[in-house]
């Protein structure tokens, strides 16, 4: 089975990870500061845990309306709630991310804004700007480590920036987020919240190299062989089908995270530039028989996005194939439904949502599994299943 994404998990990372519980001498930062030099930098527990922590010091009254794409994930909205505000949706544009158009609109109902770099692909950050004017922002960059805007790296504009380690992000530590502090008007009250919170204690520590070995494992090829056997895709659905709750407590980033992204940041930049070109052979190669959101050599390249009237047929099809795509947010209906979406608030969102596969364009694929990918979607065009979807337009 050829992975969605990539969470290899080798001896050296095991060692490293091992090293840095050892060493009691403070990680060195110098090469994540020089990506956001302007900032002040906090590795926390959650990306969640990041985007509650800048909201409250934004000192927003309760009840405040903050923006934010109803195409996220459920854990976003959940923060905002955890953080005493309520969401107000703004819907999204052909590249999955804030229409400006419908940001213009409603600009004038709103306290804060989120802004997604959905899979990776910037917002349009220039208009953002002119429209929000003094707003507080927050950049959510969960899919966007190493993305560019006009040449310079998403997190670096507005207010706040968060970015995400978890699993299945690109780079994945199987836990963490780093939160960017751009003005400094929040920067002491965030280093205030962050100093009051728990280090993980050792047994937290061992556990997370515990579960990244295990889903290592699980998520490996022949792990993924077994999942399409003996799991049901009918239970997985259903289990993600849930609103990602805020959690009661939490704490600081575990140390071998904090430390691991300062440790390979060298290696993260060419494992960028391999999916950019894994994303590009991709996208030439189908950008005829489908409808693809191209990427530009400025984006990370986290996953190829596809749009098409019988998405849930292909997904079956590629699964087949041994290739795991994803439907990614493919809940999203059913989690804005609970923060108080209304039908047709995001007539745009409402029409892409049910029509997105993602496919994989990982670092970790080799030139056969791109060859495979490929040949599998030429086929699909060639000898399409029956459907009863409706044709996206």
């Amino acid at each position: 089975m050829i992975p969605r994404f990539n969470y290899s998990y080798s001896v050296g990372d095991f060692w490293n990870a091992l090293q840095s519980l050892i060493d009691k001498q403070p990680t060195n930062y110098e090469t994540i500061n020089a990506l956001f030099p302007q900032a002040t930098l906090h590795f926390v527990s959650q990306a969640r845990v990041g985007i509650f922590l800048a909201l409250k010091a934004f000192d927003l009254v309760p009840g405040a309306r903050v923006g934010v794409q109803p195409y996220t994930c459920s854990s976003v909205l959940s923060a905002i709630v955890a953080a005493g505000y309520k969401p107000l949706f703004i819907d999204i544009d052909e590249h999955l991310t804030i229409d400006t158009n419908d940001l213009q609109c409603k600009q004038v109902q709103l306290d804060a804004l989120i802004v997604t770099h959905t899979f990776g692909k910037p917002a349009n950050i220039h208009q953002i700007r002119q429209i929000v004017g003094n707003l507080p922002v927050i950049e959510d960059c969960a899919h966007a480590f190493l993305s560019y805007y006009d040449g310079t790296l998403v997190g670096n504009f507005f207010d706040c920036a968060v970015f995400s380690f978890g699993d299945g992000k690109f780079p994945s530590f199987g836990s963490g987020a780093l939160l960017v502090v751009n003005n400094h008007v929040y920067g002491r009250r965030i280093a205030e919240m962050v100093s009051e919170l728990a280090e993980p204690g050792l047994l937290s520590e061992l556990a997370l190299i515990g579960k990244r070995i295990l889903k290592a494992a699980v998520h490996s090829r022949m792990g993924g062989i077994l999942q399409k056997w003996l799991v049901s895709e009918t239970i997985v659905s259903k289990r993600n089908s849930a609103v990602s709750a805020f959690p009661d407590r939490f704490k600081k980033a575990h140390r071998s995270v904090a430390s691991g992204l300062p440790t390979y940041i060298s290696r993260i930049v060419e494992r960028a530039a391999t999916q950019r070109e894994n994303a590009r052979l991709l996208i030439d190669h189908n950008r005829s028989s489908f409808t693809v959101l191209n990427k530009s050599a400025q984006e990370n390249a986290y996953v190829v996005v596809l749009l098409c009237k019988n998405r849930n047929d292909l997904y079956n099809y590629l699964r087949e194939k041994g290739i795991g795509g994803a439907k990614h947010f493919q809940h999203a209906k059913i989690w804005t439904r609970e923060f108080g979406y209304q039908s047709g608030q995001c007539p745009q969102f409402e029409q892409l949502v049910d029509n997105l596969l993602t496919i994989p364009c990982h670092y970790g694929l080799t030139q056969r599994d791109l060859e495979i990918i490929n040949q599998s979607l030429h086929h699909f065009t060639r000898h399409p299943l029956p459907t009863h979807e409706e044709s996206f337009s």
